[in-house]
C-alpha cells in the first residue's frame, strides 16, 4: 500500500485503542491507515522522524473563540501553534467563522455553535417556544453543531433557558450553557440551577472555573461542591481551563458594560461595575486588553492598553485575573470512585483570546504527577471528540481521521500538528492555511459554492447520544 506520510520511531499513547509503546503510523488521503511496530517507508510520500517523541490523536478543544465579535481570525494561528487540531468556536455566526478560515485559517478543523442567549435577550428576556424553535431551525440550517446560551453575560429567564434546553435535545443537537438566568448568575447558584433546568435532558457546561470563584464561599468548597453535583449528573457533560484569567467583552453601553460577566469581574477586584471603572481597572493593570502584536494576540495592560480600548470604542476583548489556581487543579485532576474523570475534558475559552494552554499546562499536570499522559490524552482528545460526536476523531485506530498532535515531553510543547493528513505545524511554526469546517448535512451545498472544505459531523451522537 502506498501512503502519504510515515511517522517513525516515535512512542504512542492511543487510550481507545490501548496503544501505548512504540508504534509507526501510517496516513493517507485524510485517514489513519496503518499502525505497526514497524512500517516500510519505502512506500510513503514522506517519513518525519519521531524518535523521542509522543504521538497522539490530534487535541480537541472544545471551546474557543475565533469569530470578530470575540477572540477574532488570528485564534487559527495561535491555536495551530499550541498543537491544537480540530477546535470549536462558540459564538458563531457562520459568515465569520468561515470568512475568517478562508483569510485567516492555519489548516485546523473549526465547527462552531451559534448564540441564543444574546440576540434573544436584547429583544425580549423571555422568548415563545416558537421563536426558540425559529432561532434553533436557523442556525441548524447555516450548519452549526448546537446552540449556546449565554445566560452568564446576557440572561434569560428560566422558563425560556429550560425552553430552549428541552427543544435541543428534541432536536437531538449539542447544547452548550454559559450558567445563569435572570433569577441567578455565573456562579455556583446558576450551576445547580443549571442542572435543575436541564432535568433529565442532555447538557454540556463549560468552563466550570467560572462558577466556582468565591462568591458564597471559598473557592475551594464552591470547587468541591461543584463537582458533587456534577458527578450525580449523568446527562450533564463538561469542561474546565488551565488559565487563571477569564476573557470577556469589554463593550460598553451608556456608561456600563454590557456583559455581566465583566460587571462581576470588575467588582471582584474592588472596581465599579461600570465603563469610568472599568477604564481605571485598564489602567491600573488588574484588567488586561487582548492586542494584536509580535504575529498574534496578546494580553496588554496600561496606557497602551486603554487607549486601544477606546479606538475600539471599547469593543474588544478583555481578562481579568479572577480563577483560582486551586480551582484550576481540583477541576482537571479530580476522579470518581470507578477513577472517571468528572469533569470530562479541558478546554481554553481561548482561539484568539491568548489562553491555548492545553498542552503547556496539560503537561505541567503531567510532570507534577496529577495526572499521567494517559489522562491528558483522554482529557485532550479522547473525552471532547465522544462529547462532539466525532466518532472519527479522539483515536488513531485504521480508518480514524489523521488528526495527530506530536509532543515533545522534555521541552511541554507540541511540535508537530497534522489534520486530516496535511501537516499544519512544524515546531511551533505554522505551515497549514485555510481549513476545513465541521458542519451538519444542510450546510452542505453552501459550502461547496463558497469553495470550502467540509467534513458532516452527525451531532445527534453529542453528549453522550452516540
Amino acid at each position: 500500500m502506498r501512503y502519504d506520510t510515515i511517522l517513525k520511531n516515535g512512542s504512542m499513547i492511543d487510550p481507545c485503542n490501548d496503544r501505548y509503546g512504540k508504534f509507526d503510523v501510517a496516513l493517507g488521503d485524510g485517514k489513519v491507515l496503518a499502525v505497526e511496530a514497524d512500517i516500510d517507508d519505502r512506500f510513503s510520500k514522506q517519513c518525519l522522524d519521531c524518535t523521542g517523541k509522543m504521538i497522539l490523536p490530534g487535541i480537541i478543544d472544545p471551546h474557543v473563540h475565533v469569530s470578530e465579535w470575540i477572540g477574532g481570525g488570528e485564534g487559527h494561528k495561535m491555536m495551530a501553534s499550541r498543537g491544537v487540531i480540530t477546535a470549536i468556536d462558540a459564538t458563531g455566526p457562520a459568515g465569520e467563522i468561515i470568512d475568517n478560515l478562508l483569510q485567516k485559517g492555519s489548516g485546523l478543523n473549526i465547527g462552531w455553535l451559534n448564540l441564543i442567549g444574546f440576540s434573544l435577550a436584547n429583544k425580549i428576556p423571555n422568548p415563545t417556544p416558537t421563536e426558540i424553535t425559529s432561532a434553533l431551525s436557523s442556525m441548524m440550517e447555516e450548519g452549526a453543531l448546537g446552540v449556546k446560551i449565554m445566560g452568564g453575560h446576557y440572561p434569560l429567564e428560566p422558563e425560556a433557558t429550560a425552553e430552549i434546553i428541552a427543544q435541543a435535545a428534541k432536536l437531538q443537537i449539542f447544547c452548550t450553557f454559559h450558567v445563569g438566568t435572570t433569577n441567578t448568575g455565573s456562579d455556583l447558584k446558576g450551576l445547580i440551577e443549571a442542572v435543575e433546568l436541564a432535568r433529565t435532558a442532555p447538557l454540556h457546561i463549560p468552563h466550570i472555573n467560572a462558577y466556582c470563584r468565591g462568591c458564597y464561599d471559598s473557592p475551594i468548597a464552591e470547587t468541591q461542591e461543584a463537582l458533587k453535583i456534577l458527578d450525580k449528573e449523568r446527562n450533564i457533560f463538561s469542561d474546565s481551563y488551565l488559565f487563571r484569567a477569564t476573557g470577556t467583552s469589554g463593550f460598553c453601553r451608556g456608561g456600563v458594560p454590557e456583559s455581566n460577566v465583566t460587571k462581576i469581574s470588575l467588582e471582584r477586584g474592588g472596581y465599579p461595575a461600570t465603563e469610568d471603572g472599568l477604564s481605571k481597572a485598564i489602567n491600573e493593570g488588574y484588567t488586561s486588553v487582548s492586542i494584536y502584536c509580535g504575529g498574534e494576540n496578546q494580553l496588554i495592560t496600561g496606557e497602551k492598553a486603554l487607549s486601544f480600548w477606546r479606538e475600539k470604542n471599547t469593543i474588544a476583548t478583555v481578562s481579568f485575573p479572577i480563577n483560582s489556581m486551586e480551582s484550576i487543579y481540583l477541576l482537571a485532576t479530580a476522579k470518581n470512585p470507578n477513577g472517571k474523570f468528572i469533569v470530562n475534558s479541558f478546554s481554553t475559552d481561548g482561539g484568539g483570546i491568548p489562553r491555548n494552554t492545553i498542552v503547556s499546562y496539560g503537561l505541567a499536570l503531567v510532570r507534577m504527577g496529577a495526572i499521567t499522559l494517559n489522562d491528558f490524552a483522554i482529557k485532550s482528545s479522547v473525552a471532547p471528540a465522544a462529547m462532539l460526536g466525532l466518532a472519527q476523531k479522539g483515536h488513531l485506530g485504521v480508518e480514524a481521521d489523521a488528526d495527530v498532535t506530536v509532543l515533545d515531553l522534555e521541552t511541554g510543547k507540541a511540535v508537530l500538528g497534522i489534520a486530516l493528513g496535511r501537516i499544519i505545524m512544524v515546531n511551533g511554526t505554522v505551515v497549514g492555511s485555510g481549513g476545513t469546517v465541521l458542519t451538519t448535512e444542510t450546510n452542505k451545498n453552501r459550502l461547496k459554492n463558497q469553495g470550502v472544505n467540509w467534513q458532516i459531523v452527525d451531532v445527534s451522537q453529542s453528549l453522550g447520544r452516540g
